[in-house]
């Protein structure tokens, strides 16, 4: 569930545009925004593996309180 999250915020961070670097024009993508959606995408995915692993731990702790 937290990967469609992911995946939305992307897509709507380059839905978000102002045009520059329209693929279908053939210009070549500004570097600036570039680099802060690579960023962005970095921090989407360190936030996802903190989520994983906590929903991970808590598993673990249900299943050991369960035995």
């Amino acid at each position: 569930m937290s990967r469609f999250w992911v995946v939305s915020a992307l897509f709507l961070l380059g839905a978000c545009s102002n045009g520059e670097g329209n693929l279908t024009t053939g210009q070549p993508a500004k570097e600036p925004l570039l680099n802060s959606q690579m960023q962005s995408l970095e921090k989407a995915k360190g936030v996802e593996k903190l989520l994983q692993d906590g929903a991970n731990r808590q598993k673990l702790v249900i299943d050991k309180e369960s035995r």
